[in-house]
Formats: structure tokens, C-alpha cells, sequence
């Protein structure tokens, strides 16, 4: 492992209302801990959604770490923002109602312990993979960055049931997602081009995994790893409501391969073909309603991420 430098100018990028606005009560926290040290910082807190793209693009080249203090939205916004070519240093504070990002990262549980991980002269970083993803939403190609997962069918379509309902956060949150979205289930004809292999199926999930949890714990890409090179992806067949109902707990105890449905590959790109526009969503945040086409590649090694 890679030891990191001592860096000295931090950007605290912080959405006041991930965790459901518990966030706001560790601003203080954060900017009494860089004060007493006194070291060269400055925190911007996000205002609207999209505003953590903006902030990286309009203050990374003066800052050497850019800290996200915030769930896996808000690392996804930042991710989106980074010029990968100023090789900045990105560290994570999981301070959200889904942290899937950072549980790959080996962090302290304690805000000031992980400060501490970040600032030590001899904390240790990786290089994470960034999955970049076009796809196509009424005739119109669009183009985005995702750190963690990108899911499509009933995965985001329940991410996007929980993106509409804050009220509670973490893993609870997704749960009730999960059984508000089970009235809704639907399995869609999928083509896959995993490299040069083609898988074709009746799915009612398909997710590409970078890191191994989304939703905030379920295992749906339990063999990914973030600085693999590698794509995970899983497919889950055609299931009644009760049947997933059943199975669906065994992702949260790392379980889904005892599942018969779900199968898994690897690849370094996908071209991914669906027979009607569905939800897709990247990090948890919905990138449409309606796709119906996407390509999913790997850029190996990309991020330069503090790791505990």
C-alpha cells in the first residue's frame, strides 16, 4: 500500500441535509477540528442539487484534498465534478443515509478519529476505478460518472422511490422502498454485451458494480472490488413478488449467491439493450425514468481515495 503525503489545503465539501439533515450537526465539529489545528481549509456546504459538481469544478485547482462530508449522492456529485488530470486526493466523510461508497474504504467509525486518518502524514490512499456511463433517454444521449453501482429495473426504481422519501435514512429507508416498490415489480427483456459475450434474459434487476453494496448494505455485487479493473455485474431472473420478498435478505447478509435467480459476470465494458425505457440510477441518484440503452466502461485506477 501506497503511504500519502502530508497535504495542506483542504476543501470540506458538506451537504447539510444527507442523513436526513443529520449532517448539519457535525458542521461544527468538522470546522472546530481543522481550526484547532490550524490548518488551511475551507468548507462550502451544498445549497441545491448539483451544487457539489459546480464547487469542485470552480475550487479544485487550488486545494490538494477534496473531502466529501456526506452520503453516497453527494460522492457521486463530487466524482462528477473532478478533473482527473490535477491528481487530487479525494477522502470520504460517511455522514449520509447511504454510505455504500465508503464502506469499501476501511474508515473510522468516529468523525474525529477519521479527521485524524485523513490528515496523518502517513494515512494510505488507493487509486479507485470510475465507472463511466452514456446512455440513451428519449433519443438523447447523456453522459455521467458513478463511483460505487449502477443499477437498473427494480434496484432503481426503488432507489428512486427512496430518493423521494428522506423522512427516515440508511437502511431502513431502503427497506421501505423496497416494499413500496414490490407493488410495481416488473422484469424486463435485457441484452448484455459483457465484452464479447452476450447474455440475454428476463431480469428483474441487472446492477454494475464497482463497489460491492448499494441501498445501504445489500451485498448486489458481492465480488466487486473498487481498484480491481474489473466490472461486476448481476442479473437477477424473472421472480414473483413473494419470491424476492424471500430471497432479497440474503443480499444484506452477503448471501445472493445462494440465490438461483441471480447470476454474475465480469467485463470491462457493457452495451446494455432493454425492450422498454425503465429507471436507471448511478450511486443511488436517479439518472432517468426512461432509458432504454446504455455503455458502461471502466476507467482503471482513476481516483486517488484516503482509505483507512
Amino acid at each position: 500500500m501506497i503511504k500519502l503525503n502530508y497535504l495542506t489545503k483542504y476543501l470540506i465539501v458538506i451537504n447539510p441535509i444527507s442523513g436526513s439533515g443529520k449532517a448539519k450537526k457535525y458542521i461544527n465539529q468538522i470546522d472546530s477540528f481543522f481550526l484547532s489545528r490550524r490548518l488551511e481549509y475551507k468548507i462550502i456546504l451544498t445549497e441545491y442539487h448539483g451544487h457539489a459538481i459546480k464547487i469542485v469544478q470552480d475550487y479544485e485547482d487550488y486545494y490538494d484534498v477534496i473531502i466529501c462530508a456526506g452520503g453516497d449522492g453527494t460522492v457521486n456529485e463530487i466524482v462528477n465534478g473532478f478533473n482527473f488530470n490535477l491528481d487530487k486526493t479525494f477522502a470520504v466523510l460517511p455522514i449520509g443515509s447511504g454510505n455504500d461508497y465508503a464502506s469499501n474504504l476501511n474508515l473510522a467509525k468516529e468523525i474525529n478519529s477519521l479527521l485524524e486518518q485523513i490528515l496523518n502524514p502517513n494515512g494510505k490512499f488507493i487509486y479507485s476505478d470510475v465507472i463511466s456511463i452514456r446512455f440513451k433517454e428519449n433519443n438523447i444521449w447523456k453522459e455521467k460518472l458513478s463511483l460505487n453501482a449502477v443499477g437498473i429495473g427494480f434496484d432503481a426504481y426503488v432507489a428512486y422511490l427512496n430518493q423521494h422519501n428522506k423522512r427516515i435514512s440508511g437502511i431502513i429507508s431502503y427497506i421501505f422502498a423496497v416494499f413500496k416498490g414490490l407493488k410495481n415489480l416488473k422484469a424486463i427483456n435485457f441484452k448484455l454485451h459483457i465484452d464479447k459475450r452476450e447474455v440475454q434474459g428476463n431480469f428483474v434487476v441487472v446492477t454494475i458494480g464497482n463497489g460491492k453494496t448499494s441501498g445501504g448494505g445489500f451485498y448486489l455485487n458481492p465480488r466487486a472490488s473498487i481498484n480491481d479493473e474489473i466490472l461486476n455485474i448481476t442479473t437477477i431472473d424473472k421472480v414473483t413478488k413473494l419470491k424476492l420478498l424471500k430471497e432479497l435478505p440474503k443480499a444484506l447478509i452477503n448471501k445472493l449467491d445462494k440465490v438461483k435467480e441471480a447470476s454474475f459476470y465480469e467485463g470491462n465494458s457493457i452495451r446494455i439493450e432493454f425492450d422498454e425505457p425503465y429507471f436507471v440510477h448511478s450511486d443511488g441518484e436517479i439518472l432517468g425514468t426512461e432509458v432504454n440503452e446504455m455503455e458502461i466502461k471502466l476507467y482503471n485506477h482513476k481516483l486517488k481515495t484516503i482509505v483507512g
